[in-house]
């Protein structure tokens, strides 16, 4: 692919809007603020390492890694809560 990736803000809504989706339909009260503020960390996490890569690279594999660490740091979060 030539085409780049999506520029940060675009790519952090993009998967802000993603996992907001996937934690609406629970009772678990996690806010937009909250998932966009692990989905930057993720994002800058990952971006430390590796800067360059396709739209296509995006599409398949960085947007489901991404996706599945912020995830993770949520359901984390989550657990803890539950716990304290």
């Amino acid at each position: 692919g030539d085409m780049p990736p999506p520029e940060k803000n675009c790519a952090i809504n993009e998967l802000t809007n993603i996992l907001k989706i996937k934690y609406d339909n629970d009772n678990k009260k996690i806010s937009e603020k909250f998932i966009k503020h692990i989905v930057e960390k993720v994002y800058n996490e990952y971006h430390i390492n590796i800067t360059s890569y396709s739209y296509a690279g995006w599409s398949v594999f960085v947007k489901q890694e991404l996706t599945t660490k912020a995830t993770n740091n949520i359901n984390t979060f989550i657990n803890k809560r539950k716990w304290s």
